[in-house]
């Protein structure tokens, strides 16, 4: 067995990993559900052990996950361990997705607690609100994305990711607004260039 599917192995069996938060009660009923049926099916073992140790007493970090797991991010982690669940998720009953809506299952928190931090992150201004990134910056993280993704193991964790999730109608709705907005801007910024040459020539 590989050493990290070992790590994740240690923990309690699936069985016993029913307590916890209200909003991990509910994790382990959909989770169980979802064994019943058969949609855990989808998830590499690696995956699924993933999930559960996150949703397992005594909780470990997304840090103390990242070496488990063989990435190098907390963000990556999560985005394992959100798109997991997603990828379950779409394949269980209509009934079941009504009962255990997707946000609730990929937060440890309930929606009263989302609200209540929500309330409290209201009105902070991001960090690089009003920055860009030098030039150097950009440099460096498009170098490394380049070599991640012509890392077949990287493609496949990739792939694997995003199979079977779907957009909603409002989150389509939004990026065909962003991309008619991108062209726009496209457009407007070719005939500005077109412009200038003229006004050139004709100077």
């Amino acid at each position: 067995m590989d050493p990290r599917e070992r790590d994740l192995a240690s923990l309690q069996p699936f069985e016993v990993r029913q307590e916890g938060s209200p909003a991990r009660s509910r994790f382990w009923a959909f989770w169980q559900q979802a064994k019943n049926l058969g949609a855990l099916g989808v998830l590499s073992e690696r995956r699924r052990m993933l999930i559960e140790a996150r949703y397992t007493e005594p909780f470990p970090t997304l840090n103390k996950l990242k070496e488990s797991a063989g990435v190098t991010t907390r963000e990556r982690v999560r985005q394992l361990i959100g798109s997991g669940i997603g990828n379950v998720w779409h394949r269980m009953p209509p009934h079941i997705q009504i009962l255990y809506p997707l946000e609730e299952l990929s937060s440890l928190t309930t929606p009263e607690t989302r609200a209540k931090m929500s309330k409290a992150h209201k009105g902070r201004q991001s960090p690089m609100k009003g920055k860009k990134h030098t030039p150097e910056t950009r440099a460096r993280i498009s170098k490394t994305l380049k070599t991640n993704w012509e890392d077949p193991d990287y493609q496949a964790r990739m792939s694997e990711a995003f199979t079977g999730r779907k957009n909603t109608p409002e989150a389509r709705a939004r990026m065909s607004e962003a991309q008619r907005v991108r062209r726009q801007r496209e457009k407007e910024k070719v005939q500005g260039v077109i412009f200038d040459s003229h006004a050139l020539k004709s100077s």
